[in-house]
């Protein structure tokens, strides 16, 4: 498990005021996190700040914490003000800052200097680590805002009153979807087992998981508070999450596994990585009862969605229609792309009309295609099959998007009497197909051993040769070895393809 932006980041800290619902001013603290190297997957997006001022609502799933007048200040610029020169403020834009010789960096004396710069750095870490949550106070009405805010945030602490029942309850039940599985969902779980979905784990067994860079900053303290947070605090993920990927398109997941190697090459040569194979079912069930802070993400066939935002939708024209609960904009479509053939209406005569209805091998089944491609294969054989209907060379499409497709299915009440058939794309055909061929048929007593014994022997022979590096090749005391004897030479970086069904 990596993450692979761990590059130095800076923040940045600015006072903006936004608009209310009721007309008042408030004034939010924004944060912004900048990263020399911020790549996903190989592609280099533009290098501006992301600032975005936290929601009501976002506020209030933090962590909550009741401030004191005395920790949580105004302050009023006047000549008998007096500010420690260590102090935290935040100055509103039109407080005067810069005539203010008091506050002046340039003023101070180095040890006041040092004292300041440390405090700030402090101040600074607590929020990249999300040990600080707060919104600043609304501006009160025919008042001008407050010129400056100070905060002694070093005296702020854990306040709680945790309802143990909830906590005891939490270790036994799913706390991201306490009713799963439902009816519904034990039904989509059987429909969904036979279908494949891809994702890269490592010879562990894990799914590689994306981690936020604020992991590599923290220390024992934090992650307390980060254990206590997601035992008694968290309700919804509001803060830096981890994220584990499921592919609807093979070629994805393999660009995926190419950015581990090249970003995080050291851990993915010691590791290893393989794309592999796992049940819809189980992608699913993920997703709905990931821990606190761990999700579970279907990440589209790119090229399927732009293919489809660039081409289809012209191509098709009339033909092509969109589910009125799917999201499309002229650049975007959200989520993976589904399409099912719909009705078409022939005539028959100057005032009569015959309506045909699309139907597969098994004609109880409702077929869905994750490709236009797939859908226009599909109804050419149809075509061939009923060569005096005279059907149109292009088939009518509705589309619609899987997330909302699945969240339908768990609120419909007729489920049990609906069978689906997903057809998958191109690539993935091809993936299944290798893997068919270079993996036998092996009995359950192997697939054990292979998926329980080999990663716990995997793992006790990646320790042995740690302590082995630490003792004879570290060429000091207390210093760690080269990343060539870790490696073992190894300087071409390219991931392996191997393919294991989960």
């Amino acid at each position: 498990m990596w993450c692979f932006d761990n590059q130095k980041l800076h923040m940045n800290m600015a006072i903006l005021e936004t608009q209310s619902e009721g007309g008042n001013i408030r004034d939010s603290l924004l944060l912004t996190c900048q990263s020399s190297s911020n790549l996903i997957f190989g592609i280099q997006p533009k290098q501006e700040p992301l600032i975005r001022s936290l929601s009501e609502s976002e506020l209030r799933q933090m962590p909550k914490e009741r401030f004191n007048q005395n920790e949580f200040s105004s302050i009023k610029l006047s000549k008998d003000l007096k500010i420690r020169k260590e102090d935290i403020i935040l100055y509103n834009r039109e407080s005067g800052i810069l005539r203010d010789s008091l506050e002046k960096d340039e003023l101070l004396t180095k040890s006041e200097k040092e004292r300041r710069k440390t405090n700030r750095e402090k101040f600074k870490r607590a929020l990249r680590v999300e040990r600080l949550h707060f919104l600043l106070p609304k501006k009160e009405k025919n008042l001008k805002p407050q010129p400056a805010l100070k905060i002694d945030w070093s005296k702020s602490k854990i306040k709680t009153n945790p309802d143990i029942i909830k906590v005891l309850k939490s270790f036994y039940t799913n706390r991201r979807d306490p009713q799963f599985p439902t009816g519904n969902q034990k039904l989509l779980l059987e429909k969904l087992a036979p279908f494949p979905i891809f994702s890269v784990e490592n010879n562990l067994r894990q799914i590689i998981l994306a981690y936020p860079p604020e992991t590599y900053m923290k220390n024992l303290s934090d992650k307390l508070y980060d254990y206590y947070y997601r035992l008694y605090e968290w309700e919804s993920d509001t803060r830096a999450t981890s994220i584990g990927f499921f592919f609807f398109n093979p070629e994805d997941a393999l660009m995926y596994e190419s950015t581990i190697w090249k970003y995080g090459s050291l851990s993915a040569a010691e590791l290893g990585t393989r794309l592999s194979f796992f049940r819809f079912s189980t992608a699913y069930k993920l997703n709905r009862t990931s821990p606190p802070e761990i999700r579970f993400l279907f990440i589209p066939d790119v090229k399927e969605v732009g293919d489809l935002v660039t081409r289809y939708r012209y191509q098709y024209g009339k033909q092509m229609k969109f589910h009125p609960n799917q999201k499309i904009t002229r650049d975007g479509f959200a989520d993976q792309p589904i399409y099912t053939i719909e009705n078409v209406q022939l005539k028959q005569g100057l005032f009569s009309r015959r309506e045909v209805s699309y139907f597969g091998e098994l004609k109880d089944h409702k077929y869905i295609f994750f490709t236009v491609d797939g859908a226009e294969s599909a109804w050419n054989k149809f075509r061939q099959a009923n060569p005096n209907l005279r059907l149109p060379r292009r088939p009518n499409l509705l589309v619609y998007n899987f997330n909302s497709f699945i969240n339908d299915c768990e609120m419909d009440p007729d489920l049990i009497n609906q069978n689906f058939i997903f057809m998958l794309n191109r690539e993935a055909y091809k993936a299944l197909d290798k893997s068919k061929q270079d993996t036998p048929k092996v009995s359950d007593f192997s697939i054990f051993i292979d998926n329980r014994v080999k990663p716990q022997l995997f793992l006790i022979k990646i320790w042995a040769k740690r302590l082995k590096l630490v003792l004879f090749h570290a060429p000091r005391i207390n210093e760690f070895p080269r990343r060539e004897a870790l490696l073992d030479g190894l300087t071409n970086f390219f991931p392996p393809s191997l393919y294991r069904v989960k």
